[in-house]
């Protein structure tokens, strides 16, 4: 059986990280606006990113292969079998979507 590399997770990884780091620049540009409502409204939404980006984090922790070909979030079915693969894994693949429009998605992914 051929070796399954974890392609969507590094990039997954990835995607996530520059999210974070999206939400620390958005939230210091809010902090040199003049308008108070304007730094709220702002620091609200990095706030959100930066949450957001925390779950992914945790969704990801849990739906890892830890060098095994089959998803450790995903369980196992009735007869003790992985029921997917770490590249077909359905939490993955739908996380991915939110960053369909980045650079290194892959057309694989959209099942």
């Amino acid at each position: 059986m051929e070796a399954v590399t974890d392609e969507m997770g590094m990039w997954l990884d990835q995607q996530v990280e520059n999210q974070r780091h999206d939400a620390q620049a958005l939230k210091a540009l809010a902090t040199a606006m003049p308008a108070p409502e304007t730094v709220e409204w702002l620091t609200g939404i990095a706030d959100t990113l930066a949450a957001d980006a925390d779950s992914k984090r945790r969704i990801l922790d849990v739906h890892r292969g830890d060098d095994r070909e089959d998803c450790a979030g995903c369980g196992l079915d009735a007869i003790g079998l992985p029921v997917w693969r770490i590249d077909q894994c359905p939490t993955r693949l739908a996380l991915a979507l939110a960053y369909a429009d980045k650079p290194g998605y892959s057309e694989e992914w959209q099942s």
